[in-house]
């Protein structure tokens, strides 16, 4: 399209309308107003169920010259995996509006929403690293452990209330509480075995809002991502200097582990309760409907239930919390949501431009 005799550039506007403390929709219009200032033909789209961003950015994002996303840190984290689908990749702009912004605050993105669509617009554009855990992307976190359900499975009100790191680990102040995993985990030549609370893969200088680290030894731009072992305490007192350590941002202490690598590569025999923006899935009743949701345990976090670390994740413990607005069992039923419908995992498959199918699941019979 031409305006003026100039050719219009095309931007993908992608919203997550449930993200963040407000829901007022005038600085949306606003951004989308400083866009076409800026040249571009605008399409906006609003998601209405987690997965969208990704699978919207993944089919149509590489028609456009820039694809902009506006929500937390998972709506970023979903429009990231959507264009490394993409052979001919766009530009990407990042509007935050989450609960907490980390991955924002590490860039120095502006956190107001007009400034930041006219940095996304006009801007001069910048590397980013991203990462790969197994089959899935990122370029904020991946992490597991304790802290992992303390700040990534809670409640937008418990996010808006937590705060502080310190807070958090005061809320696991026992031993009891703490669950160790057992594994090896292989990084750049260096090999680390034991029993760790907590363990992160991470591009960012604060993880949750809760889990900080020194902006003088994290670039988002140099090939590489931080890892972070949290060793399991011994006793109490252990856990106390633990905790001092990490506030103090103190490295050096004997059960901290801070690396900069390149690859890393974690061995288990244990179900590891890994945390990359949550695990999606699909509900299919018996007349025909499908609804979005994701599948989580009911002791989610660590500072609402006692039991949430050591839990065992198993079929009587676990919940899917669906993409729609109930309140009921009645609610649910009203879906046409019954007991002995089918849920599924999403397998998050992409068509790319090229033809190839790319898809959880998939054996040799695809090909």
């Amino acid at each position: 399209m031409v305006w003026k005799g100039v050719p219009m550039k095309k931007l993908l506007f992608i919203v997550n309308p449930r993200a963040g403390k407000t829901k007022s929709r005038a600085p949306l219009f606003d951004a989308v107003a400083q866009f076409s200032r800026a040249g571009y033909l605008v399409r906006v789209y609003i998601t209405e169920a987690g997965g969208q961003a990704r699978d919207i950015t993944a089919r149509w994002g590489g028609q456009y010259d820039m694809v902009v996303c506006a929500g937390g840190d998972g709506t970023l984290n979903e429009t990231l995996s959507g264009l490394m689908q993409l052979e001919q990749r766009p530009l990407l702009g990042y509007l935050p509006c989450g609960s907490t912004n980390d991955f924002a605050m590490s860039l120095h993105l502006h956190t107001m929403l007009p400034a930041a669509a006219e940095a996304a617009a006009t801007g001069t554009p910048c590397p980013l690293d991203v990462g790969r855990h197994n089959d899935r992307y990122f370029a904020y976190v991946a992490s597991f452990g304790a802290f992992t359900r303390s700040s990534y499975s809670a409640t937008q009100a418990a996010k808006n209330a937590l705060g502080h790191f310190a807070y958090i680990l005061e809320g696991l102040g026992d031993l009891d509480s703490l669950r160790p995993y057992r594994c090896a985990v292989d990084a750049d030549g260096e090999r680390f075995e034991g029993e760790f609370i907590f363990g992160a893969v991470c591009n960012s200088t604060s993880l949750g809002g809760l889990v900080k680290l020194d902006p003088s030894r994290v670039r988002m731009d140099d090939g590489k991502f931080e890892l972070l072992l949290l060793r399991m305490p011994k006793t109490a007192l252990d856990l106390q200097n633990l905790i001092t350590a990490m506030t103090r941002m103190q490295y050096d202490y004997p059960g901290v582990i801070l690396r900069h690598v390149r690859r890393v590569t974690l061995t288990t025999k244990e179900n590891l309760p890994w945390s990359l923006d949550g695990e999606y899935c699909r509900i299919h009743t018996r007349d025909g409907r499908v609804y979005t949701g994701t599948i989580l345990c009911e002791s989610a976090a660590v500072h609402v239930h006692p039991d949430a670390a050591s839990r065992t994740r198993e079929e009587d413990s676990m919940i899917v919390r669906i993409d729609e607005q109930v309140h009921s069992k009645e609610d649910v039923l009203n879906l046409g949501i019954q007991v002995g419908d089918y849920i599924c995992y999403d397998p998050k498959t992409v068509v790319t431009e090229s033809g190839f199918l790319k898809s959880r699941f998939i054996d040799d019979k695809g090909s």
